[in-house]
């Protein structure tokens, strides 16, 4: 196997809130995913940056931290789809069943029919709600808003153009008690550049295109560990799992990187496959 010399992976972690930060923070989460992240990528002279200018307290919260209230969270598993859906049907039953009540008036009928109307509307964002549900357009419009508002980040827009960076965000995926039957139990996503595709659906639905177009990275923080860091940024060599139900374990052998049952074992034991390693030192953020 051929290495080329030491190189870093580039990244950028922001956090859709106050208690993420502290979260990761006050628990020395993030020290520990980086250390045995850069144990795992170590092996094959890759070693990752984390801070893309001088460490300060005050200037890493205001650049990196999103929101002050409850941020974002997530529908990766679209749990919370589900629910809403649920509770649509429950309520169009209700709305049919005194709807066939032969006594109602001509006032309240049409009460009725107006509240079918807006179930009709309801549902219709629905479809919006779903395919957004992984927090692109959200984290797209957060994203860009910081990176236009924030002082320091402004004052590096040429280093960053220059030598890019991938943008991990730490969240928390919404997690109900009844799960939907489409869930996927993800806990991180590498989430691509935006495509001509996105525009014209938000275009379709007269939403503004953000100005955070490149790709990035969601996680849990509720189920993360070092292998999600580790895992997520190897995706951003253009790796995809194999398109199946269950593609994530049987991507390469058991102990590949890719492979959803490497999870749990040792960075020591954890592999990176000769042509994979060769793809993500060329990705964008590597240098």
């Amino acid at each position: 196997m051929t290495i080329m010399g030491k190189r870093e992976i580039r990244i950028s972690i922001f956090y859709t809130d106050l208690y993420v930060w502290d979260f990761m923070r006050r628990k020395a989460f993030l020290e520990s995913f980086l250390k045995q992240a850069n144990d795992f990528y170590g092996k094959y002279k890759l070693r990752i940056d984390p801070f893309p200018f001088p460490w300060d307290y005050t200037l890493y919260k205001n650049a990196f931290v999103l929101s002050t209230g409850k941020g974002f969270q997530p529908d990766v598993n679209q749990d919370q789809l589900a629910a809403d859906m649920r509770a649509d049907t429950a309520d169009r039953a209700a709305l049919q069943q005194k709807l066939a009540d032969p006594n109602l008036t001509v006032g309240e009928r049409a009460e009725l029919v107006r509240q079918g109307q807006e179930l009709d509307k309801r549902a219709q964002g629905r479809i919006w709600q779903g395919s957004t549900s992984n927090g692109e357009y959200d984290l797209r419009l957060a994203l860009g808003k910081r990176f236009a508002s924030d002082k320091t980040l402004k004052s590096r827009e040429a280093e960053f153009r220059k030598t890019p960076r991938l943008v991990i965000v730490f969240c928390e995926f919404v997690s109900l008690q009844v799960h939907s039957q489409t869930s996927l139990d993800a806990i991180g996503m590498y989430i691509d550049a935006l495509s001509q595709s996105e525009r014209k659906r938000y275009a379709a639905y007269k939403k503004p295109v953000p100005a955070f177009e490149q790709s990035f990275v969601i996680i849990d923080i509720s189920g993360a560990s070092w292998h999600t860091l580790a895992h997520e940024i190897a995706h951003g060599n253009g790796h995809a799992h194999p398109t199946s139900s269950y593609g994530g374990y049987y991507d390469g052998p058991q102990e590949s990187i890719y492979n959803y049952f490497s999870s749990g074992m040792d960075p020591s034991k954890v592999v990176l496959e000769d042509a994979d390693l060769k793809s993500l030192e060329n990705a964008y953020f590597v240098r």
